[in-house]
């Protein structure tokens, strides 16, 4: 292709023009499937990345795919381009009948954020566009045409889009035969469904993994070895001696399987049922002779592996203690560590494959992975490459919480696939379960073997299911706008588990939540050990006091940016402490200054920070020197929670030079994707002032539930009548993919 050529396909800002025709300047006229060419396509995608509508690297996708194949049809690129647009949504696929029964909803096009209105703004200034004009949106680009045709035009370009048989994919040519693809393709269509190849092969061998992994296994302990052990760890209680024990019976399914998903809302007992499992695990080996089991726990987040810990260190003792005089080694056979996922495969940036892989599996018996609703398809396809066949895996997590920003939202996909009878089982897994627990469940000949594997906790150990959080959180969950609505209006601004404010312009009520909720913390951070040594020992004692202080309260933003957004909010609030007295401005090059939390936002080997983690800036005096001398003035380090072995005598908390850190941000507001897999006291929801796609049923849910006693939720002053929540609730989540079908079949 020429140069004179390419500068005509790809034109710039300047020599775009749109074809608007009849009264209303946002109605243009729709493109015929046989007008369509290049250049007209190109204008389009051209103005809908400078919109922000599109990414740059969709729009490199049609240039390389015309270069590739320069006969293909525009509407076969348009294809391309949607199905690479749906990636970076965090879809594995564009389902095509979909797009075009709904493309506008289905592809967030135009995305209603603050780019676009920038972007708008900027074009009415630059008298480029009336400000009326909007770009022609997919859906009406898309008029007219029909799913067939659309499916012809794909199968006309063999070399770039192969054809799927099962786990097989074939290429199209042009004389109709089907020949063996050879992997070249750089998308493969399935049914109505068009992949980047990639994230079709991941699905494909997630599937077929769990297929075999779901299958009960060939040798179990006898019954009457585990019952006595479950009976000790789940003892009878009275007050709920009618309800099934299903901690008890995720125990049960779960040494049946080699994976087991267990999944329950947020206080279930998730974590305290798997430890449980652990212990009977270990037990049966040890009662047989056999060496204890190696057993590795990984979570997401490097915060999600800290809660986990916490959780786990919190509990085992207690359960362990009333075995411990007949196996003593029980307690050094169950672990004390949590990995996130990237670090127990090792995948590292600089390495294409994880050190661990189906050539090299991982040295584990059981795995046990939390958190699962943020494992994305491409991490869950390389942890199973990593794991033995014989290998057990425990996925635990909550279906209803946000999916993975990655595509793919496995723990959606597999609690959906298994959610057609949950509760009941096969003949002879209701039987297994009634001799190993004493349980009667319900009976399900025709249930499929990943809802064999799998159990729904019920029961809130965390909230009574009366409580206003759980009612809100209910309400949200099942898309009942009008009662979570009611919920929050009859609650009003008075004391309550759940509040709601209204702000104002001066953005008093925002101000007063906010140094409500971070001016305690803050206050202890702002007094060095030496001063507060009467009440810690330590300096690591101090500095926990402080992180404990700091998990009381968090607020949590929808968005990234914008004035409600987490980076706008975060200087909002950094200028609003300064105000206030609650910290000093900043006097290092780097902004740093002592009561500054940070996140950090990638992964490092180096100082084995994971992306996620939070570190809280603190004044550090070295505990050795003498503190009854003239001392010189602390220095600011940030402290880590350490996830050092306990019982090593290893400090429970790490202390870093800010110099060393470079990918943090300020986190005194966090958005709700990376509050994920932590719990605050009170959590603070702000929500933006105009409706926004990413504000979502699962997003709210997720915000309500990291909050153990209070929860507040902020509406702007521009949203009087709740517009924004009603929207977010009533907005889902839609999965893409065909994994959960692939699995029920």
């Amino acid at each position: 292709m020429s140069a004179s050529s390419e500068n005509t396909l790809y034109p710039t800002v300047g020599q775009m023009s749109l074809d608007f025709t009849g009264d209303d300047p946002a109605a243009p006229r729709a493109v015929p499937m046989v007008d369509l060419t290049h250049e007209h396509l190109k204008e389009i995608l051209d103005i809908w990345v400078a919109a922000g509508w599109l990414r740059s690297v969709d729009r490199a996708v049609a240039r390389l795919m015309v270069r590739a194949v320069p006969t293909i049809t525009p509407w076969a690129v348009l294809a391309l381009v949607f199905a690479s647009h749906q990636a970076g949504q965090g879809h594995v696929c564009l389902d095509l009948a979909v797009c075009l029964a709904d493309p506008d909803n289905l592809l967030k096009m135009p995305p209603k954020d603050s780019a676009w209105a920038i972007w708008r703004q900027r074009i009415a200034r630059a008298d480029a566009l009336d400000i009326n004009q909007n770009p022609l949106r997919p859906a009406q680009f898309l008029q007219g045409v029909t799913l067939s045709d659309w499916l012809v035009v794909l199968d006309g370009c063999p070399k770039i889009i192969g054809r799927a048989t099962g786990f097989t994919a074939y290429s199209s040519h042009e004389d109709g035969e089907n020949e063996s693809d050879d992997g070249a393709t750089p998308f493969i269509r399935d049914g109505a469904r068009l992949y980047l190849r990639r994230y079709w092969q991941q699905e494909q061998t997630v599937a077929r993994q769990l297929r075999q992994r779901v299958q009960p296994a060939t040798h179990l302990p006898e019954s009457g070895l585990i019952r006595p052990i479950l009976d000790a760890l789940f003892p009878a209680n009275p007050a709920v001696s009618d309800e099934p024990d299903w901690q008890k019976i995720a125990c049960a399914v779960a040494i049946r399987h080699q994976f087991a998903l267990i999944t329950g809302g947020p206080g279930t007992g998730k974590t305290t049922t798997v430890v449980k499992f652990l212990i009977l695990t270990q037990l049966l080996a040890l009662s047989a002779g056999l060496s204890p089991k190696r057993i590795r726990l990984c979570a997401p987040t490097g915060k999600a592996a800290a809660r986990l810990r916490q959780s786990l260190l919190s509990q085992i003792d207690t359960l362990v203690a009333p075995f411990a005089q007949v196996y003593p080694e029980l307690r050094a056979a169950l672990p004390d560590t949590v990995e996130t996922v990237h670090r127990l495969i090792g995948i590292r940036p600089d390495q294409i494959q994880a050190h661990y892989h189906a050539g090299a599996p991982l040295p584990a018996d059981v795995v046990v992975m939390d958190e699962a609703s943020m494992i994305g398809l491409e991490l869950m396809a390389n942890t199973l490459a990593a794991l033995d066949s014989e290998t057990q895996l425990i996925m635990l997590g909550d279906k209803d919480q946000l999916a993975s920003v990655e595509p793919g939202a496995v723990l959606g996909a597999l609690s959906k696939a298994a959610a057609m009878h949950p509760g009941a089982y096969a003949p002879t897994t209701a039987e297994w379960i009634f001799d190993v627990t004493g349980t009667v469940v319900a009976v399900n000949p025709t249930q499929s073997p990943l809802a064999e594997a799998t159990v729904w906790l019920r029961h809130s150990h965390r909230f009574n299911p009366a409580s206003p959080i759980a009612k809100l959180a209910h309400d949200v969950n099942t898309g009942d706008a009008a009662s979570a609505l009611a919920l929050l209006t009859a609650q009003g601004e008075s004391p309550s588990a759940i509040r709601l404010l209204r702000d104002d312009p001066t953005r008093s009520q925002l101000r007063a939540a906010v140094l409500a909720a971070l001016g305690p913390w803050l206050q202890l951070a702002a007094t060095p050990w030496s001063s507060a040594r009467s009440e810690h020992d330590s300096i690591d004692d101090w500095a926990l006091a402080v992180f404990a202080a700091h998990q009381q309260a968090q607020v949590l933003c929808a968005l990234r940016n914008g004035a409600y957004g987490v980076v706008g909010l975060n200087a909002w609030i950094e200028h609003l402490l300064q105000q206030a007295g609650l910290i000093a401005p900043a006097r290092t090059p780097g902004g740093w200054y002592a009561g500054r939390p940070i996140i950090v936002t990638r992964n490092d080997a180096a100082l084995r920070l994971a992306n996620g983690d939070v570190g809280l800036t603190l004044p550090y005096i070295d505990p050795d020197i003498n503190l009854d001398t003239p001392t010189p003035p602390p220095q600011l380090r940030v402290a880590f929670l350490s996830d050092a072995t306990a019982g090593t005598g290893s400090p429970a908390v790490r202390w870093m030079s800010p110099n060393r850190l470079v990918a943090v941000e300020t986190a005194f507001a966090l958005t709700v994707h990376k509050a994920q897999g932590s719990e605050f006291t009170h959590s603070i929801l702000v929500l933006p002032a105009v409706p926004n796609p990413v504000l979502t049923r699962e997003l709210i849910y997720t915000a309500i539930t990291r909050a153990r006693s209070a929860f507040t939720l902020v509406v702007a002053a521009q949203d009087s009548s709740l517009n924004v929540l009603r929207q977010g609730v009533l907005r889902q989540v839609k999965q893409s993919g065909q994994l959960g079908e692939l699995l029920q079949n």
